[in-house]
């Protein structure tokens, strides 16, 4: 019995009590070893709520990632829109500059010829 009941407590016991344990006091030192072996270190709870940080900390990094890829769709859309809208603007204005041109070589030819017959 004293090689496996040494932790100092049970050797502490075996000492007050001598080598003829009672049948009870070998059930209680059994039944303490057997739950202090089965035990969950202490450490258990701190990685258990580590890991549950952890996972919060994933959960959150997953939020703000979708939201930041909302927001870089929403970008994406509006500078679309936004390209659209300028490109119109710019072709209103280059064919507003090219009917302003066509109207003033329009204008100088009908003045040099004095009407649409220059050919006589």
């Amino acid at each position: 019995m004293k090689g496996v009941y040494r932790s100092p407590h049970n050797l502490s016991l075996l000492h007050r009590y001598g080598e003829g344990l009672s049948m009870k006091i070998c059930f209680r030192l059994r039944r303490k070893l057997h739950r202090r072996s089965h035990a969950v270190p202490t450490k258990a709870p701190s990685i258990k709520h580590q890991v549950l940080n952890r996972q919060v900390k994933i959960d959150v990094l997953m939020d703000k990632s979708e939201n930041l890829q909302n927001q870089a769709q929403d970008f994406r859309d509006n500078g679309n829109q936004i390209r659209r809208k300028m490109w119109l603007k710019n072709m209103k204005i280059k064919l507003i500059i090219l009917g302003i041109l066509i109207a003033f070589i329009l204008i100088i030819v009908l003045s040099v010829c004095r009407g649409f017959n220059c050919g006589s």
